[in-house]
């Protein structure tokens, strides 16, 4: 039909972030259907539904004679040059600096002296490089020699530390995981001896978002290990930052709500990457999902009780500390064992039901709520006018 009218849906970034990404996603899903809200619709490139639109004069907006009237300049299609990669915006913070390559040639530099070694690993920032360079350390000195950043062995744990921490070899910290839950009580496979197609076959396992029949310990160290959150996680986490003035601590990391809800939007990646990194810091992934948990549950609380917000900087690991001293009181009146320090039967204990870990965090998260004041509120039901 000539003369149907045209409307330009402009998607940015901020669009499909968060809770925004479904509903857009089901528009677009219903404009490929070709029925929206009853009305039929067609997609096309922009370029060609303008030569069949119709180019009406709107003499409601009044233009002065004097003005001229606006030219439409057709739209021109950009081509990309063929050798030209279009780049997405990374998950992870400084992706160049994860892509980086080694500098250094082993065969090169395993016969140079140690204190070019030592030099060269005082001034390399790559960490692919940093590891080559100890691994010659390792096999001509010892792991007991003294670089820089005190032992051999020190400092490869180290490196391996910061790589985790960009996001660097997670699924193969995951992958041994899994293998050591299926070996059982027997030494666990070296995952460096799988055919390429059992790795592939392991990955695939690992990466399924159902881990049905697991026990919740093994559940929470691959979840955490993957860095898995519930949906909308991020979003709840800015909410939460706006009723914590003082901000949240998390293993000694201080995510302050000033100026971060000022110079950042709930749904733009920037603030994702800054929890991600808050909770980079979290060396077990079994408490990392712990947290993620209590995080939650700190949402659903100031969710359901608009008029309470926290007074002082939220301190997450002295939370889960008192849940579980809570849960070992429970557990000690139950069975009649001692209270131990070890948190593994928290960490194997469901999220949900009367003494799940959900249970636990509420209540601390409640008391430390109930310590600050209440916001009055005109619609109190409890307020006598």
């Amino acid at each position: 039909m000539h003369g149907r009218p045209l409307f330009l849906v402009l998607i940015r970034e901020d669009n499909i972030r968060g809770s925004r990404f479904n509903p857009i996603l089901d528009m677009l899903a219903a404009f490929k259907k070709g029925v929206v809200g009853g009305v039929k619709v067609h997609v096309d490139r922009l370029q060609t539904l303008i030569s069949g639109a119709v180019v009406e004069q709107l003499d409601f907006l009044r233009i002065n004679d004097s003005e001229e009237l606006p030219e439409f300049k057709s739209f021109e299609e950009l081509e990309l040059p063929k050798h030209s990669k279009v780049k997405r915006q990374a998950s992870t913070p400084n992706a160049p600096e994860l892509e980086q390559q080694p500098d250094i040639n082993l065969i090169e530099w395993k016969n140079r002296i140690t204190h070019e070694i030592l030099q060269k690993l005082s001034d390399c920032n790559c960490l692919a490089s940093q590891v080559i360079l100890l691994g010659i350390l390792l096999k001509r000195e010892g792991p007991n020699f003294i670089t820089k950043e005190g032992t051999v062995s020190d400092h490869i744990e180290r490196v391996y530390r910061r790589a985790g921490s960009k996001k660097l070899w997670w699924i193969i910290h995951a992958m041994k995981y899994e293998l050591k839950i299926r070996s059982g009580d027997m030494p666990a496979v070296d995952l460096y001896q799988l055919s390429p197609s059992e790795v592939k076959q392991l990955l695939l396992d690992i990466l399924q978002p159902q881990q049905n029949g697991r026990c919740w310990l093994n559940r929470r160290q691959i979840d955490g290990s993957l860095n898995r959150t519930p949906a909308g996680f991020y979003d709840r986490v800015w909410q939460i930052l706006e009723r914590t003035p003082n901000g949240i601590i998390v293993a000694e990391k201080h995510l302050p709500q000033q100026p971060t809800l000022s110079d950042m939007t709930m749904y733009e990646m920037n603030f994702s990457l800054l929890v991600e990194d808050m909770l980079g810091n979290i060396d077990q992934p079994k408490y990392r999902q712990i947290i993620v948990e209590l995080l939650m549950v700190v949402s659903i609380v100031l969710e359901r009780n608009p008029e309470l917000e926290f007074q002082d900087k939220v301190d997450l690991d002295k939370l889960v500390k008192e849940a579980f001293h809570v849960f070992q009181k429970d557990q000690s009146g139950l069975k009649e064992v001692d209270k131990q320090d070890d948190m593994t039967s928290f960490y194997n204990t469901p999220p949900l039901g009367k003494r799940g870990t959900c249970s636990y965090l509420t209540k601390v998260v409640m008391n430390l709520l109930l310590e600050g004041e209440v916001k009055p509120n005109s619609d109190d039901p409890c307020m006598v006018s």
